[in-house]
């Protein structure tokens, strides 16, 4: 056999380096499904429960502190708080000593224990915190750090990861159009591990670090993640974010009313002198006055909205109310050639919405009314040319109108729109307006409120949830 040249030998080497390197990096092995279901259990308790914190007005010991923490919380989520003696070896009496006091920022268990490891680590003992199926402990960070695998299929989608980032980059501070420029389509898992990189501490998980955390996209919808709990914590919330805003929406609650002149004049024109005007048309205006809105309510409904629920920054049809009518549009025997020779049309008035909700639950609204209002249709004689007939032509007169208004209300709050719209043989004294009550619909949200859990905007706990409001 051939000894190998020494470029060669270097290559080999070099190659056999990396994979023994490689090999290093493989994240260890997450606990058992059962185990994990159990530490994901414990996880949202950490971030649900709030103890009392009346008991830790004065300095105690960290393992006294851990003891009074864990008989305050709720005996249905009670959680055992430990101090990992292994893990310390000869510092656990030092550190089991430390003298602690709760500071008055920290509500969350999760905080509160955060800022435990906080305080020891300020007298140079490492220190970090862990996540057990059976209990949650304070040890060190070599300890901390375990495997966990997330499931995240449901958010690959790059387009929807992009415009979630887009509409709130406030949320996340980031921009999709900073962190897509490099990224094509498919790359949905790929933006999702930048974006958990890079708000976690990117330099750990740098190959450079000291005991640097893992990531591993696996069948390109799971993370098997290796890291500590703090970390875990920090990526569960930002996956729950993203669904939640996924799964965002708005629900216009729309309804046609018809009312006479008069209530018109009374009621609406007072509110729309002070809305938006585009020249001297008025547009739009909220509704502040609750007996107001129970008598619009009262008025005659001609149509309502079926609970659209409308994607944020999507212009979208939620109401209108059209008629087709039927002319005769080319020449020719309407009778044996009835594709080529009518035409259709819709004659009434639809309106769409562009809808951005803000942190705060409050909705910028672009509503777009579309008028057609057939007027006349006139008729005339026309030579059809292959035959040297003349045929009865018709040609519609349609009054066509665009009227846009903006507005920015909370959630819930109910707006009126005049409808620039009258039927055929409506009464003069008979006008439409528009009356809307939009809600923000975030789905986790609506499960709570149908489960009892969560009050609705009116106080109650509905078992329908929101989404429809009372005639």
């Amino acid at each position: 056999m051939t000894p190998p040249t020494p470029w060669r030998l270097a290559a080999l080497l070099l190659s056999l380096s990396a994979a023994t390197t490689a090999r290093a990096q493989l994240p260890p092995p997450p606990p058992s499904k059962e185990d994990q279901a159990k530490i994901a259990s414990l996880q949202r308790l950490l971030t649900e429960i709030e103890p009392d914190r009346k008991a830790f007005q004065k300095r105690l010991p960290v393992a006294h502190f851990l003891h009074l923490l864990e008989k305050q919380l709720p005996k249905d989520k009670r959680i055992s708080l430990r101090l990992d003696a292994e893990a310390f070896g000869k510092d656990f009496n030092r550190v089991a000593a430390l003298p602690i006091q709760l500071q008055p920022a920290p509500r969350r268990l999760s905080a509160i224990l955060h800022q435990v490891c906080s305080y020891i680590r300020s007298y140079g003992i490492p220190a970090d915190y862990r996540i057990w199926p059976t209990h949650f402990a304070i040890t060190t960070p070599e300890k901390a750090r375990y495997t966990h695998i997330y499931d995240v299929r449901d958010l690959l989608d790059r387009s929807l990861l992009l415009e979630l980032l887009e509409r709130n980059g406030g949320v996340f501070a980031l921009s999709g159009n900073e962190v897509a420029e490099h990224l094509k389509d498919t790359d949905g898992a790929h933006l999702l591990v930048h974006l958990i990189l890079c708000t976690t501490g990117a330099k750990n998980w740098s190959g450079t670090a000291t005991a640097p955390w893992m990531i591993r996209v696996v069948n390109g919808t799971q993370l098997v993640v290796y890291t500590n709990s703090w970390t875990h914590e920090a990526i569960n919330d930002l996956l729950r974010d993203f669904r939640r805003l996924r799964d965002l929406a708005v629900v216009m609650n729309a309804r046609l009313y018809e009312v006479d002149r008069a209530f018109y004049g009374k009621h609406i024109a007072p509110l729309l002198a002070t809305g938006v005007r585009v020249g001297t048309v008025r547009l739009a205006a909220p509704i502040h006055d609750q007996a107001l809105l129970k008598q619009v309510k009262q008025q005659a409904e001609v149509v309502r909205e079926g609970d659209l629920k409308i994607r944020p920054s999507q212009p979208t049809e939620f109401l209108g109310l059209q008629e087709p009518y039927l002319y005769i549009a080319h020449p020719g025997n309407p009778n044996l050639d009835e594709l080529r020779v009518y035409r259709t049309g819709l004659t009434g008035v639809s309106f769409r919405v562009r809808a951005t909700v803000s942190r705060r639950r409050s909705m910028h609204l672009k509503i777009t009314q579309e008028v057609a209002e057939l007027l006349e249709i006139k008729k005339c004689m026309v030579l059809e040319p292959a035959t040297g007939k003349e045929w009865l032509v018709e040609s519609p007169n349609v009054r066509r109108n665009t009227l846009t208004a903006m507005l920015t209300i909370d959630d819930g709050q109910a707006f009126v729109m005049p409808v620039d719209y009258r039927p055929p043989g409506a009464a003069r004294d008979r006008l439409w307006i528009l009356l809307a009550e939009p809600i923000v619909w975030i789905e986790e949200e609506q499960e709570q409120i149908r489960l009892g859990n969560l009050a609705d905007n009116d106080g109650s706990k509905s078992p329908q949830g929101r989404g429809k409001t009372n005639p």
